[in-house]
């Protein structure tokens, strides 16, 4: 009886034991580790003290030096062995971003050694890059004050000094469209530009401030054939008042019978909504668009009409260094032949 007792005990099986807490590391001054499969309790300890969390982060007190070991807890498990002692030094006081300057619708400030990225404030827009020059196209206000901050893993630095800008216009965005003289399309502002800006209560204005009338902006978004075949060679400048703002509308007047993109060749986008490009082809067809790795099932095309999905521009735009995608097409009509070149850029909003 004894020997069959014995037996029994000696074979109890052992709990398993946890795997150790991996990749702790710092992120703005936060510990920070992978989650351990089972785990329902995690053991910090901190120059000698001991916390428990069931987080798998845990603020750190800044302004000290932190030596940190961390495992994992279960009951249903043996607790895991301790991870290696990381140190960190939370006594440095993170580099505010220098030298923050703009120039030619471009902000640009130097390259901040440690920074895991920087997050640019204009008004009260945050924009996370990590790059040290943003584009400010997409973002134009009639005043702007902008500030930048450095991001690191030992925490997150004071805003820069501001730059205070006035950008001198009267208006929140400017759009720029082609039409030809040749053309007995109307041009539709909403679906031109992908605003929902247009209504009964916004009028569009020429240059001088004169109203267009029903006849010449239909339904307050068609600029008429009619109208526009009577204007001169050049450009010429709308603005269409919101209670925003105004926007600003630079049609280029051509007399031109090649085909040719109605849309501006330049269009700002996250990469959440697809890329919308038309055409007036006078009868003529698009054959071709390439460049930046774009596939058939990458793109819908219609006889005078673009759109590049959205998931192949959040594709390319995964690589956190691009920040413009360049594709060609290729228009034909009869013995004419028309390449031009589409860019869209990255758009960051958070």
């Amino acid at each position: 009886m004894l020997l069959i007792l014995f037996t029994l005990v000696g074979c109890k099986p052992s709990l398993p034991t946890l795997e150790t807490p991996s990749n702790i590391r710092l992120e703005e001054a936060q510990l920070k580790f992978d989650a351990v499969t089972h785990a329902t309790l995690y053991i910090i300890e901190i120059n000698g003290i001991t916390h428990e969390t069931s987080n798998t982060y845990y603020d750190l007190t800044p302004g000290e030096i932190h030596q940190i070991r961390v495992k994992a807890t279960a009951p249903t498990h043996q607790d895991s062995p301790y991870s290696e002692i990381s140190t960190f030094d939370l006594t440095i006081t993170p580099e505010v971003p220098t030298n923050l300057k703009f120039e030619e619708s471009t902000v640009t400030w130097d390259h901040m050694q440690g920074a895991t990225h920087y997050i640019l404030t204009i008004n009260n827009l945050d924009i996370h890059t990590t790059t040290n020059s943003v584009s400010l196209e997409p973002y134009f206000t009639n005043q702007m004050t902008i500030t930048v901050e450095g991001i690191y893993p030992h925490g997150r630095s004071e805003k820069s000094a501001p730059i205070l800008y006035n950008n001198g216009h009267s208006y929140l965005y400017s759009f720029t469209l082609n039409y030809s003289k040749q053309s007995t399309i109307d041009l539709d502002l909403q679906v031109l530009t992908q605003r929902d800006i247009f209504n009964p209560s916004h009028p569009l204005k020429d240059a001088q401030g004169n109203t267009l009338s029903e006849s010449n902006f239909a339904s307050n978004k068609l600029l008429k054939s009619s109208y526009l075949s009577t204007l001169d060679l050049g450009e010429h400048k709308f603005y269409l008042s919101t209670s925003f703002g105004d926007y600003e509308f630079i049609i280029n007047i051509t007399n031109t019978d090649r085909p040719y993109m109605i849309s501006g060749s330049e269009i700002y986008n996250t990469g959440s909504q697809p890329a919308n490009f038309y055409f007036e082809l006078f009868g003529g067809t698009i054959t071709h668009l390439s460049g930046n790795q774009i596939q058939a099932s990458d793109y819908f095309k219609n006889p005078s009409h673009i759109q590049i999905q959205a998931s192949y521009i959040a594709s390319m735009f995964e690589n956190p260094e691009r920040q413009t995608l360049i594709l060609s097409y290729t228009l034909e009509k009869g013995n004419q032949i028309v390449i031009g070149y589409i860019f869209i850029k990255r758009l960051t909003i958070e």
